[in-house]
């Protein structure tokens, strides 16, 4: 990954609060992202650009991959997230 990898992920995440999503978009947006968490600078940038206010309300989703995938996500980033964060969340 090079330095410039991180310019997507403020597009990922956006692309969590659109209305109109397909669950597969979902779906794939959320794999990527998850991928992307391997790296600390990337976990850094998704937490950095709201991707906790954008991943949680998909606990709720009634696409049960979708939900897993949220969960995932959640738990990558809760490596560089205070858990007083994530609880107000």
């Amino acid at each position: 990954m090079g330095a410039n990898d991180t310019n997507i992920i403020p597009v990922l995440v956006h692309y969590l609060s659109l209305p109109y999503l397909s669950h597969s978009a979902i779906r794939y947006t959320l794999e990527i992202l998850s991928n992307l968490s391997l790296h600390h600078n990337n976990r850094l940038s998704i937490y950095n650009n709201n991707g906790i206010e954008h991943v949680i309300p998909l606990h709720a989703h009634m696409d049960e991959e979708i939900r897993r995938l949220s969960v995932q996500m959640i738990s990558y980033l809760e490596d560089i997230t205070p858990e007083e964060v994530l609880v107000r969340k």
